[in-house]
């Protein structure tokens, strides 16, 4: 018997020839198929946020700023027991970062004292230094501060003062270099104020905020 010429053969080989096609192009097909990934993009638009003393919680400050106080008032009692704290000023850097800040504790007898004792902290380090300085060189007679008058430390008066035209100041000026602050008795009702001044290339702010209430003044 010649096996090719049987019909049932040649019908079985001709299935499995169909069934080898499709299944090779089955296969080919799956493998030809391009893989399509989905890729999502964030954008984000905001503008990174600037941290520094306009924004940071005064709060955070307190216990530093304290154990200043506390050096100033047992260095100064070392000189002369009868010290008082007269003025505090704080001078800080374009940036207004708390590293950029130097605060000054003055110290006398009264305001009619010749001489202001004065220690200076950085805040970056904490390392101080002190000097002796005659009033008309220097601050000239400051009268001795009550204390119960003050309610907030200069970072929260500094937040105030933004908010009552230093920010918009700051914004309108890009010459703007520093500021300078101060807490002492002010004017001839001696109110106890933060007296804030912005500085600039060719201007200049002050913004007078009440030690006690927090409250903008006007003089």
């Amino acid at each position: 018997m010649n096996l090719f010429r049987n019909p049932i053969f040649i019908l079985f080989f001709v299935v499995a020839l169909i069934v080898s096609i499709v299944w090779s192009y089955i296969s080919n097909k799956k493998t030809n198929t391009p893989v399509t990934t989905e890729t999502t993009e964030t954008t984000t638009t905001d503008t990174p946020k600037v941290t520094n003393l306009t924004n940071l919680d005064p709060v955070d400050f307190d216990s530093t700023l304290k154990g200043y106080l506390d050096i100033a008032a047992t260095k100064s009692a070392e000189i002369n027991k009868d010290y008082k704290l007269a003025d505090i000023e704080v001078e800080i850097g374009q940036s207004l970062q708390p590293a950029d800040a130097t605060i000054r504790y003055a110290y006398n007898l009264g305001a009619t004292d010749t001489s202001n004792w004065i220690i200076s902290f950085a805040q970056d380090t904490g390392s101080y230094v002190r000097s002796l300085i005659p009033s008309e060189d220097y601050l000239g007679h400051p009268k001795q501060i009550d204390t119960t008058l003050w309610k907030f430390n200069y970072v929260t008066a500094l937040q105030l003062a933004e908010k009552n035209g230093g920010l918009e100041y700051r914004e309108k000026n890009s010459d703007f270099s520093s500021v300078k602050m101060s807490l002492k008795h002010t004017g001839e009702k001696a109110w106890l104020l933060w007296s804030v001044e912005y500085k600039g290339t060719t201007s200049g702010l002050t913004v007078l905020i009440d030690a006690n209430s927090g409250d903008k003044v006007t003089q």
